[in-house]
């Protein structure tokens, strides 16, 4: 097994697991994915889904971990939590619909939540694929 690789991208939202993981699974056969569920992880309402193409890009995966070497392509996978409450603060540097002022920070304060952790072969800035599968979960999670 690989030393961790990976890159974490944070979601929290009021979309429960069931709806966006429905959702999701859609999505990646869409785009030729298949995925293990991780039952181990399945404790206190999370649940994770690791996602990957073929079983040649799943033992790659096990060997060298998140990577891009297959094609551009790699492994990744989406890890969620029901969060019973969050509490922190947040620098809002946009808003729908847009407020009239520049950015700012925000008390967040918000009970029964799911709290999404998308883990990427790469920096979605640098990262082709990884962009890709940043802005799927994001348009997931606006239509759930």
């Amino acid at each position: 097994m690989a030393e961790w690789t990976g890159f974490l991208y944070f979601f929290e939202t009021n979309k429960p697991i069931d709806d966006v993981f429905a959702v999701l699974k859609n999505e990646a056969a869409s785009i030729g994915y298949k995925f293990d569920y991780n039952d181990y992880f399945k404790l206190d309402g999370n649940e994770a889904l690791l996602f990957y193409r073929d079983e040649l890009m799943m033992d790659y995966h096990l060997e060298h971990g998140y990577n891009t070497n297959l094609n551009g392509e790699g492994c990744f996978c989406v890890e969620a939590y029901k969060v019973d409450a969050l509490r922190g603060m947040a620098t809002l540097y946009a808003t729908e619909p847009p407020l009239n002022f520049d950015p700012y920070n925000a008390h967040l304060i918000f009970d029964n939540i799911f709290s999404y952790r998308l883990v990427v072969p790469g920096i979605i800035e640098d990262c082709t694929f990884s962009q890709k599968i940043y802005q799927l979960f994001k348009q997931i999670l606006a239509k759930v």
